[in-house]
Parts: structure tokens; sequence; C-alpha cells
């Protein structure tokens, strides 16, 4: 089996059974030293001591702590597509601490791209390996790559192959069925944002297929889909079964802030068929740079247009399985880059309408609120034409050193129109090191206490990497849980967070001066430092130092840490029960009495009005401490447990979280609290005992990815098997 499918494997990405015997090794060297280079080129000055930090890394793991991603445990939003990918990289990355590692997803493009397109072109390096430049090197996945959105990238590099399978399809369409739908599976795990771009891509492939009689093509798309579909069951049934999905915060707001950019002086129209348009300024770009962008631009157009001319009619002497499948792919160049074009302006031009009926009423198209994404299909449909037009025009020299200086010329324009993408960026990024002083501060914490990050900024302009701004680097560096802000700060639309913890800090931060006992609101969510990074912004925080319940214990030129000198319990049982109005109102007693004394619920969760009162002279009664026995994302074992009490978390207060003989209530809306269903007789003797709170929608998430394991197994035996009755 294991040579049946290296074989096969082999076949489908190089088209090996197709070269002749001599000329596959001279043409997989080159491919293979031309991809090299480009990665040299592109991703070696990325390399180095240190970490890559860019705007949006997001959830990658990037730094040495990273946390895991809360998404694959099926907390809200509910999709839960990313976990088989996380795991991978979370598993490399915590096994082999190589820095360099970091940047798989962006050195991957490169040789993914080679070899989808050297499968397209079977026997055809030149065009493999000039459709790869341009697929490599231009402005969409140059500036996802310099904005750090490693996950678009890794889905994108995907494409390739993609498109490969279904107008090269192998000899047996279940083979093919079976390859492409891992293909697509994963690319959708990478970025749930590919359900739709690849989506569009197969039914286009599909609608130029049939009218075109290429058979093969169309089954090979038909086929992917569905094994591609049922290898996406796995986050597909959680994401339907889940209320936090439907509800979720994403609305029109949303595609006006993330709406394509235009160009102040081409237009919107030029500015997407160039491939710009991200929605946010952040590298530099050729169009700022260089003048005569435009003239690139209509070179590489009409490149492309002549090779979709030679692929509509090149294939003729080849027979009339092949001369369909060039014609249909050509058709389908033209018909995606239109589609991706109209779908790229989003909310304007022609078909904007229709794009906000889509936004409305199709499930799960809110992903697709930033709609540039789908220019990746624009570089695709370029890349396939570029490739035909310069291995056409450099094969109309007949010596060798007139076609060494045709394709050199050639590759130039491709090169000349993205060269900012080359050498680290053209210097925008580099590796950087952490400040020591963040490590002599996180030595100085409690092992697993949590902490507070501050400014609490989701994007800071960080001194020590060049006054760029990045993603908060302190959110993945401290080794313990972090909480940090997670909101968008883009435009009108400053967080969508589903987190209700990080709603409530945000809101005691912008009352923190009118506090004194900042601590007593941290303690009910289990932090026990405040950090603050001394970044601009920092300054805003200086009332931290006059506050009654927090001690600073360690402050450099980089990093000031407070300690919570108030009682910071992981789990506990309150005795007294106690109902506010809203926040406000919980601050506001929070002045006056722990608030870890109170079981308390709030009319309502949100912020409120701040009146501070006068102490109450009358003591509380101290809360039971409960403790922890074992601890993960989606459950907790607690012990010592009291009967007749309310339990508190310190978890977030998500729905969903279960405890057998209680009913889950939010602690003032923020955390995870439990009721007794049922208080003991009395005068009955009552004995501690030990209990699991459980987040219940795991269960169904773990079945589902156990599910999607086993159907991965049978896709991959079907593959084997098919391809072994093909070969025989």
């Amino acid at each position: 089996m294991t040579k049946t499918l290296t074989g096969a494997l082999t076949e489908a990405v190089t088209g090996a059974a197709t070269e002749p015997a001599a000329a596959m090794p001279r043409a997989l060297i080159g491919l293979t030293a031309f991809v090299a280079i480009l990665d040299c080129v592109i991703v070696g000055p990325l390399a180095g001591h240190g970490s890559l930090q860019l705007l949006d890394i997001g959830d990658y793991p990037a730094g040495p702590h990273p946390p895991p991603a809360t998404s694959a445990f099926g907390f809200p939003p509910g999709v839960t597509s990313r976990a088989p990918v996380n795991v991978a990289i979370y598993w490399i990355f915590g096994h082999l601490h190589w820095s360099a590692l970091h940047l798989t997803p962006l050195a991957a493009v490169a040789p993914l791209a080679c070899i989808g397109f050297s499968r397209l072109f079977s026997g055809r390096p030149v065009a493999a390996a000039a459709a790869t430049l341009l697929f490599t090197v231009n402005p969409f996945i140059y500036e996802r790559m310099a904005n750090g959105q490693m996950y678009v990238v890794m889905g994108y590099s995907l494409l390739p192959l993609l498109l490969a399978l279904v107008f090269r399809p192998l000899a047996s369409l279940a083979a093919t069925s079976c390859a492409g739908g891992i293909i697509l599976a994963t690319s959708v795990a990478c970025s749930v944002h590919y359900l739709f771009i690849a989506g569009a891509m197969l039914i286009a492939g599909i609608a130029v297929s049939v009218p075109l009689r290429a058979r093969k093509a169309a089954l090979a798309a038909i086929g992917t889909s569905l094994c591609g579909a049922m290898l996406s069951l796995y986050w597909l049934i959680p994401a339907a079964s889940d209320s936090h999905y439907a509800a979720s915060h994403v609305t029109k707001a949303d595609l006006s802030v993330f709406q394509t950019a235009s160009d102040g002086l081409w237009g919107l129209g030029v500015n997407i068929l160039g491939l710009y348009g991200f929605w946010r300024p952040g590298p530099p770009l050729v169009k700022n740079e260089l003048s005569g962008w435009t003239i690139l631009l209509f070179a590489i157009l009409a490149i492309a247009a002549f090779g979709l001319h030679q692929l509509w009619g090149a294939d003729k002497a080849e027979g009339p399985g092949k001369a369909a499948a060039g014609r249909a792919l050509a058709l389908w160049c033209l018909v995606i880059a239109i589609t991706a074009c109209f779908l790229a302006a989003g909310t304007h031009g022609m078909t904007g309408g229709l794009y906000n009926w889509m936004f409305a009423h199709i499930p799960g198209f809110k992903v697709m609120r930033e709609p540039q994404k789908f220019s990746a299909l624009l570089a695709l449909a370029y890349a396939a034409g570029f490739g035909s037009g310069a291995e056409t025009i450099t094969l109309a020299f007949h010596r060798k050193l007139p076609r060494i200086l045709c394709a050199c010329c050639l590759a130039a324009i491709p090169v000349s129109y993205g060269y900012t993408e080359l050498w680290g960026f053209l210097g925008y990024a580099r590796p950087t090191q952490y400040p020591a002083a963040w490590a002599a501060a996180d030595r100085m914490m409690k092992p697993g206490a949590s902490m507070l990050a501050l400014p609490w900024r989701t994007y800071l302009t960080v001194p020590w990497i060049g006054n760029r701004v990045v993603y908060n680097p302190m959110a993945s560096y401290f080794d313990r849980p972090v909480v940090s802000a997670d909101g968008l700060e883009a435009g009108p639309i400053d967080t969508e967070t589903s987190d209700p913890r990080s709603r409530f800090v945000q809101f005691c931060l912008s009352q923190g001066r009118k506090l004194t006992e900042f601590g007593r609101l941290l303690a009910p969510l289990g932090l026990r430092y405040v950090a603050i990074a001394k970044v601009p912004g920092a300054g805003a925080y200086d009332w931290l130092a006059r506050q009654h319940d927090l001690r600073l214990v360690f402050a450099s030129r980089n990093i000031s840490l407070y300690e919570n000198t108030e009682q910071v319990l992981a789990a506990y049982q309150p005795r007294q029960r106690l109902r506010l109005s809203d926040w406000g109102a919980v601050a506001a007693f929070s002045q006056r009495s722990a608030l870890d004394d109170y079981l308390i619920t709030v009319r309502h969760a949100g912020p409120g009005p701040l009146r501070i009162g006068k102490a109450d002279s009358k003591p509380n009664a101290s809360p039971k401490p409960l403790r922890t026995i074992a601890r993960t994302s989606v459950s907790e074992t607690v012990a010592d447990i009291g009967r007749g009490l309310p339990i508190v978390l310190t978890s977030p207060a998500y729905a969903g979280w279960r405890l057998p003989g209680y009913k889950s209530i939010p602690q003032f809306g923020v955390t995870v609290a439990f009721l007794p269903r049922a208080l003991p007789p009395s005068g009955a003797r009552v004995r501690p005992r030990t209990a699991q709170a459980l987040y219940g929608p795991w269960r169904l998430v773990w079945t589902c990815d156990v599910l999607g394991g086993s159907l991965l197994l049978i896709d991959v035996m079907a593959f084997c098997l098919a391809t072994r009755r093909a070969r025989s």
C-alpha cells in the first residue's frame, strides 16, 4: 500500500507518468532549483534568531507560549474547522523549538504552487515555473504575508493543486475525488474562507466543463466537492448545531469597514484587476513606489490573455479529450477572473446587491465580510494564463541564448510588479527578540498564575520592532494563562468578542481612574497579576499605582508588573447571594466589599453608571475555597464541595457548561457559576465531595473529530485502492 500511495501521489502532483524518461530529471532539478531560489529571496531574510511579529498573526502560534485556540473546543463562535491544523502546528512547534519553522506557511507557497502547476502543465516546466512565479509574487499574497495572515496563505498555496486535479485528473475518477477532497478539506481547515473561494472555483469548473464536454473535468470537480464536504463534516455538524454561530456579531457594518480599498487615481476596478485592495494600510506597496505599475499590469494581462488563447487550441493534436480539457481550462480562467472581480468588489459595482443578499441569506457567508479575499481566484487565473503565454513566447525562439534572454525578460515582469515582497518584504519585517525584562517578569510570577496584559489593545506600536503596529505580543509570550484584548479595532467596530471577560475588563479599565480597589474586580476572574508593556499608550494606566490592592513587584523600562493582593481562588463557594443592576453596580460594590463573598447576578450583563458609596461596616461571610484537582480548557474537577452552596469558577460564562445536580448561572454575567437544584434535608450530615464541570458542546465536537479522522482514513484507503485498480 505504501508503494502504491507514493507512486500515485508522485504521478498526481508531477505528472511523472507522461514525462519522457530523460527529460523528467532535468525538468525536476530545474524546477526544484527555481523554487529554492524563490524561497531564499522571499523568506530567507525573515529567518533568524527571534520571532517574526506581524499585524494579523492572531491565533497563529508565533510566540514561545501561545495559548490554545478556544474555537477548537467548540467555544463561540462554534466553528471548529481549524482544529486539526492547530493541533498539528502546536504539536510540531511544541516539539521542535526552531523559530524558522514558524515561517513554514510562507515558505510552502512556492513549492506547493509549483507542484500544482507542474501537474496542470504536465511536461511543460517553463509554463509551470512562470505560473508559479506570478502566483507566488503578486500584491494579493504579498499583503497577506506581510500582514501575518498565515492561515489564509496556507489555504491559498493549495489552490493550484486543486485546479490541477480538476483539469488534469488522475486515471481513476475515484482517486481524483479522494485526493481532491483531502486538498479541499485541508484548504478550508486552514481558513474557512476557502469554503466559498474554493467552492466558487469548483462551481465554475463544473459550469464550463459541461458545455465543452470535458466530462472528466466535470466529474472530477463534482467528486472533489462531495469528498471535501464529507471530510468537512467534523466541523459542519457542530457549526450547524451551535446557536452561537447563528447569533454572530458580524453585521453589515463589517461590510463597510472591510470593503475592498479603491485606488485614489485609478479607482476600484483597476485596483482589483491589479490584485490590490487590502482594507488596512500596512506594508510598502509597489503601486505607491512605482508610478508605472499599470504598465506592468497591462503586460501581465496581455501575456495571460495570449496564454488563454493558446490553451484554447493548443491540445487539438493530442486528441479530443485533452483538447476539451484545454478549452475548459481556458474558459475557466476567463469565467473565474470575471467572477472574482465582481465578488472582490463586494457591495460595490453592478453585483453589489447580490453580494448584500448572499451576506444576509447564505449560511456562513458572513465570513466573507472582507470581499478582497476572492482575489485569490483572480491571482490563480492570472498565473495559469501567464504560465501558458510565457511558455509559448519563450519557445518561439529556437536557439538557446535567445530563449534564456526571453525567459529572463518575462520573469522580470512579475518580479518588478511585486518586488516589495522580496528581501523580507523589502526590509519591512525582520525577526526580533523579546525584551529580557519580559522573561524576568515571567519568572517573578507564581507558576500557573493568570495575568492581565496591558495596554488593553489588540494591536500595539512596539518600539523594539521598529515602532511597527503588530498583534499584541504579550498574548503568546508568557508561560501562563493571559487575558488580553481581542477586539477588532477596525474603524467604528471596536470589538466583536464573544468572551464576556474581555467586555467586562474593558468596562472596568474605562472606569479605572474612579477606582481604588481594582484587584477586587480581577480576583473573580482568577487574575493574580497585571503586566503593563512600556509601549505608546502605557501611560493611560498610571492609576494602577494608586490602587490599594495592587502591589508593584517588578519594574523596568520595558514592563511593569503588579500583584493582586486580594484572595484569588480558582474555584470557590460563596455563602451569600446578591442581585445588582449591571456592571457599573458590580464595580461600585467591589469598592466596598470583596466580590467573591457573594454569588452575584445582574439584570443586564453590560456597562452601567458607576456610583461609589460608603464602605460596609458589617463584615462579610468568607467564601469556601475549593481545591482544583484537574483543569483543562473544557472541564474542571473540584474537590471539597459543600452541599447546598453555589459553585463559582473563573472560566468564561459561555452557555453550555454542565455540572450534575446544579443549574448553570453566570457570576455577574462574566464567569461560570452553578446553583444547586435541591438543598440537603435539614439536619442531614453533609460530606464534602468531588465533581467535574464540563463544557457540554465539547462532547459533540469530540465525536465529530473522531468521525472526521475515520472518514479521512477511509478516504486515504479508497484512494490507494482506486489507484491500485487503475494501475492493474
